[in-house]
């Protein structure tokens, strides 16, 4: 699964506590090609994306690197935990 991710520019981290959390580097030619024709995309500098998964619910998004196809990243965290987990902000949508 890990290679899927990585196709896309994509990372899949795992903390010390075995936690998993899904790394969107905050530029990348292939997470902007994921993008294209809209307004994610951003400019070819930075993406647009990284902004708005920044205004993620406490806990869910936080700042980190990490080694992406071979390459050192700045980007995000997303804690597929805060998302999916028993108390995840995805759980809620479905009860609403």
């Amino acid at each position: 699964m890990a290679d899927r991710w990585r196709q896309h520019g994509l990372g899949l981290h795992r903390d010390q506590g075995l936690e998993h959390s899904l790394f969107v580097p905050n530029v990348s030619p292939r997470v902007r090609a994921l993008y294209s024709d809209s307004k994610w995309a951003g400019e070819e500098s930075a993406g647009a994306w990284s902004q708005a998964l920044r205004q993620a619910p406490d806990g869910v998004c936080t700042p980190g690197a990490m080694r992406v196809n071979g390459v050192q990243c700045r980007g995000t965290m997303i804690s597929l935990k805060a998302l999916y987990g028993a108390q995840g902000v995805m759980s809620t949508i479905a009860e609403i």
